[in-house]
Order: structure tokens, then sequence, then C-alpha cells
């Protein structure tokens, strides 16, 4: 990794024990902030990573079909690895969701405990890969990327300090395996 690599997680990290101290206030006043349109919106923004697994194979079916096969393994190890990781995370800590934890009312209903964001954790273990698909397009999946997490907060079902955990899982496992097989080689350019 280089130096940038470094200097950005650094940045994440101490973003996210910021945001713990504000994370109260922050979705208090989102929520006080929304409206139908941004809510249709943020909707459908949230069920991209709703529905990953079948996002996943819409991927491996055109990373099969334009002689991108090199790419479908590091898809599923990325998103299967993240989401264990996601997961056990959840069950260690137990974090309530705001609707619980501060009486909001969501604009969508979500299950189990809030930290960190599975949403934001699959969505972001998928940018390096699609970085890696088609660098042109690097900057429309980043925007694609964090408003998929950015809607789980507006929608009121996670905090900010969820949302930048979940990111900072997906996207190192994404980017740890991008790394790992273009040092084997397998990424050819």
């Amino acid at each position: 990794m280089k130096l940038s690599d470094y200097v950005s997680y650094l940045v994440i990290i101490l973003t996210f024990f910021g945001s713990v101290m504000f994370d109260k206030s922050i979705i208090e006043f989102i929520s006080e902030h929304r409206s139908f349109i941004l809510n249709t919106f943020f909707v459908f923004m949230t069920n991209i990573g709703t529905y990953t697994a079948l996002l996943a194979v819409v991927l491996t079916i055109i990373f099969w079909l334009t002689n991108k096969k090199q790419l479908i393994l590091p898809t599923w190890l990325s998103l299967g690895i993240s989401l264990s990781i996601t997961y056990s995370l959840k069950y260690i800590i137990q974090r309530p969701r705001p609707s619980i934890a501060l009486g909001l009312i969501p604009v969508v209903v979500a299950e189990g405990f809030s930290f960190p964001s599975a949403h934001a954790t699959v969505i972001f273990a998928l940018y390096p890969i699609l970085k890696t698909a088609d660098k042109k397009l690097s900057l429309l999946f980043l925007v694609i990327v964090l408003l998929v997490a950015f809607s789980r907060l507006y929608l009121g079902v996670h905090y900010l300090s969820d949302i930048i955990a979940g990111s900072l899982i997906g996207y190192l496992v994404g980017h740890v395996l991008v790394n790992y097989f273009n040092n084997k080689t397998i990424f050819k350019k």
C-alpha cells in the first residue's frame, strides 16, 4: 500500500471516532428534514444494497461475458469475508437501531442490530472490484456507493458511525483482495 492509502484509512478511522460523538444529533437532524421525494430516492438507493447478491450475480455474468473472469472470485470473496466480519461484529456489539434507541420513526423497517451497516459493507466491498473492472467509470461507481451507504442513515436505520464502520470494513476487504490478486498477476492490464 502507498502512503496515501494509510493516510486515507487514518482519516476514515478518525472520522468514525468523531462521528460516534455526534451520531444522535446527526440522525435526529436528518429525520427532521426528510421529504417524500428524497424518501423515494433513498429507498431506491438502499435497495441496491439490499439486493447485493443479485448485483454480484449480474456482475459475475458481465465479467464472464466481457472476458474479465479473473474478477469473479474476488467479487464473491470480498462479499463473503466482509459480511462475515460485519455480522460477527453485529453479534458481539449488539447496538440497537436508532428507532429503538432514540424512538425515531424510520422510513423503512430494518431487523437486527445496527453496528456496523451491512449495506455499507457490501457496497463498499464491491467498489474496489468495480474500480478495477472499469477505471473510467470509477467516479460514477463511487457516487452510487456513497449514495447507497448514506441511504441507510437518511432512512433512519443506522447511525453515521455504523455507515463509516461498514464502509471501512467493506473497502478494506475489497482493497486487500484486489491487491492480493493483482500481485499474483491475475488481473491483466
